[in-house]
């Protein structure tokens, strides 16, 4: 069974249309919940959740212009420098028409186009506040005008969005200061230090109350055309997010089956012993994970460049097509490693086909030898130790006895001492070759 190429190829078309399925029914699910919004858009705009997110993009405004405000096209109304955030409405909001104007000392932000008719303040709060069928809000020194309730109750809620905490550098010049000057001769002069300048950082927390806030809204949803599409899409598989609790464990599940049996049918050939190694699970290791990555960015590039043209109903079909082809891609470049993977680790070659392993076992082999060398030099040198040691104990011992031989026996205790020495010496001498003989062998066994 686990040799069968049939079931091998089965259950790797199962495993993309298991993962296909779970995710449809996810997005399924998750567009179903996001109409329900749409068809509640009332109810939506009657919630906490809609006011907290009308100050979060209120905050975020105000964070653009203290933080990241230098790149925007501005103008100037006085001394009153205007940044203009011409496409937020495009990508930021879901809510329709969302305009503001936000001040804060000298400079205002505003997501308005800039256009004659909006070039000073005034003129962007007549746009704002001339918004057909739509409601204001207005925060001025943290006082709420809203022609909503539910913001002119709660928005007190999400003060704390506003609090900012940046600091300011401040650059002082020191003034000249005279110091005298005795050289060796005792002329005394005047010479002055060039000015120098110091920087102070002057940390400031901004709050609600330091914004002046105009805006208004419209009580509608934005919907383009990619998302109707999308929301068509979807709308086919809602039977499929409905079971999402049924398909997801049950999807788990069979992915996990046939992992293993994948793991455990890999390698595995019919007529073949062992584990049968093709060319490609040959090749380092380290190459085929490039190679993997390379793919994976190619897909990830590909994905992004068409990912603006989404949103155009005409080239949806043209997108769904670009991300079917992506998911294809990635699926067998993730099936190829994954089988090369457990082939290598079955085999036991996983470390044996990599550059690291080779380089490894480069450098062992580069270094072997000079151990060995240290190492034999450490016995030779520790046998030598050793021989040294013995022959100065039996000269001093002889010495000892020779001594005691003299004051003994006087003239035949020197016979006797020559006589000792004599024997002693050629003692030693063939102890000397027995150690040359016993180096020599040592260094042909190596």
């Amino acid at each position: 069974m686990k040799q069968s190429k049939l079931l091998k190829t089965i259950t790797y078309i199962l495993i993309p249309i298991i993962i296909a399925i779970m995710i449809l029914s996810f997005l399924s699910y998750y567009g179903q919940n996001y109409e329900n919004i749409r068809t509640n858009e009332k109810e939506y705009f009657a919630t906490d959740q809609f006011v907290s997110r009308y100050m979060d993009i209120l905050s975020t405004f105000s964070n653009r212009l203290i933080y990241k405000n230098e790149e925007l096209p501005t103008c100037y109304d006085g001394e009153m420098q205007i940044a203009y955030l011409g496409d937020y409405q495009n990508y930021e909001t879901s809510i329709q028409d969302c305009y503001a104007l936000i001040i804060y000392q000298n400079k205002a932000i505003t997501n308005v186009e800039l256009t004659a008719e909006t070039n000073t303040i005034e003129k962007i709060k007549n746009f704002i506040a001339q918004n057909e069928n739509a409601k204001k809000v207005n925060i001025l020194a943290g006082n709420v005008e809203a022609d909503s309730d539910v913001i002119l109750n709660k928005a007190i809620k999400y003060f704390d969005y506003f609090e900012t905490r940046y600091y300011t550098i401040e650059a002082q010049e020191q003034s000249e200061e005279a110091i005298a000057v005795t050289d060796e001769l005792e002329h005394e002069e005047e010479i002055y230090e060039a000015p120098t300048k110091t920087q102070t950082r002057n940390y400031i927390t901004t709050h609600i109350q330091d914004f002046t806030i105009f805006s208004s809204y419209k009580e509608e949803l934005k919907q383009n055309a990619g998302d109707i599409y999308i929301q068509q899409f979807l709308g086919r598989y809602n039977s499929w997010g409905e079971k999402i609790y049924i398909i997801l464990p049950i999807g788990l599940a069979g992915l996990f089956l046939l992992g293993i049996y994948l793991i455990i049918s890999i390698g595995h050939t019919k007529g073949k012993e062992g584990i049968d190694l093709n060319d490609l699970d040959k090749i380092p290791y380290e190459v085929i994970g490039f190679a993997f990555l390379v793919g994976m960015g190619i897909v990830i590039s590909v994905i992004s460049i068409f990912d603006g043209v989404m949103f155009i109903q005409e080239d949806m079909n043209l997108f769904f097509s670009i991300l079917l082809m992506a998911y294809v891609i990635t699926y067998l470049l993730s099936a190829v490693l994954f089988d090369t993977t457990v082939k290598r680790i079955k085999a036991k070659t996983f470390f044996k086909n990599t550059w690291t392993y080779q380089c490894c076992k480069w450098m062992i082999y580069i270094i072997k030898k000079p151990i060995l060398k240290m190492k034999q030099l450490w016995n030779e040198s520790m046998q030598a130790a050793g021989l040294v040691k013995k022959l100065l104990m039996v000269i001093l011992g002889y010495l000892v006895i020779a001594i005691l031989l003299i004051a003994i026996f006087q003239g035949f205790g020197l016979l006797l001492a020559i006589g000792l020495a004599i024997y002693i010496f050629f003692k030693i001498v063939k102890r000397i070759n027995r150690f040359y003989q016993d180096r020599k062998s040592l260094k042909s066994n190596v």
